[in-house]
């Protein structure tokens, strides 16, 4: 409506604008909570395919979302550097607290709630920082600076003190948030490294998409080259271990295709072009 300069043929609960990511909540796989540039976090029931929860619309675009592994609390990644954890469940949305952890302007792209230790989270920013948070204290613990912009992290499985990060060197760095400094730098991308992910399964094993159109596979028992899987003609940016296959992964890139992996032999089992 022109007039009115607003979407009428939208649902109220519907996003306005891209949504960049979307999760399941860990303790109930019928809940999916989306993230957009509109601001908002919305919480859906899949078994009604209805918008149950709002949260956000007041600090800028939203990236990433990552669930608290114990409650309904959310950590999100902004536009505006911040570090914001909302509560949303049926019925009920709001924010808790918005920590301007990074240099204020410059986007947080990637976070992570630590699935171990749920006190600490950790974000990402173009400001070259990786962020350690207390989420009880609501302050940040420790500040990991990288060489160039940091987007991808996340925790390991098992371990609460290990994360990862990517960069925009190309790097793929481990970190153990007790500690200064790097525990690993693993070098094989040729362009930004936009996600990482640890393995449930096998915990030692680190997957990594990048801006070079490749995904990694790294044994960080064992830090050497990794096993590399060639097929996205795009950047790739979604990585996904299966739960119950430990050599089987699925990834999304910017070439509009999934492709789902056995990595053992590199090879490419299916090829998923919908979107």
């Amino acid at each position: 409506d022109l007039r009115k300069k607003s979407w009428d043929f939208l649902t109220e609960e519907a996003h306005t604008e891209t949504i960049f990511d979307c999760v399941f909540k860990p303790s109930n796989p019928n809940h999916l909570a989306t993230v957009s540039y509109d601001g908002f976090v919305k919480l859906w029931d899949l078994s009604t395919m209805t918008c149950i929860g709002t949260a956000g619309g007041t600090e800028g675009v939203l990236y990433c979302a990552s669930w608290s592994p114990s409650d309904d609390r959310i950590l999100t990644s902004s536009s505006s550097g911040k570090a914001i954890v909302m509560e949303c469940s049926p019925g009920r949305g709001k924010v808790v607290f918005a920590l301007q952890a990074h240099e204020e302007g410059k986007p947080s792209f990637r976070c992570a709630w630590n699935p171990v230790t749920p006190d600490f989270v950790v974000s990402t920013s173009s400001d070259g920082t990786a962020c350690v948070i207390d989420v009880g204290a609501r302050a940040v613990v420790r500040r990991y600076v990288h060489p160039k912009p940091v987007f991808g992290c996340d925790w390991h499985k098992t371990n609460g003190n290990l994360f990862a990060t990517g960069c925009q060197d190309s790097v793929v760095r481990v970190f153990d948030r007790t500690q200064d400094g790097v525990l690993h730098s693993l070098h094989g991308h040729t362009a930004k490294v936009f996600n990482v992910s640890w393995s449930a399964l096998q915990p030692h094993m680190l997957m990594s998409g990048s801006d070079d159109t490749n995904v990694h596979i790294w044994d960080t028992a064992q830090p050497r080259e990794a096993v590399v899987l060639r097929g996205h003609t795009q950047n790739v940016r979604a990585l996904i271990w299966h739960s119950e296959i430990p050599w089987m992964v699925v990834t999304g890139s910017w070439d509009s295709t999934i492709r789902v992996w056995d990595y053992r032999d590199q090879r490419c089992l299916r090829v998923v072009a919908d979107h």
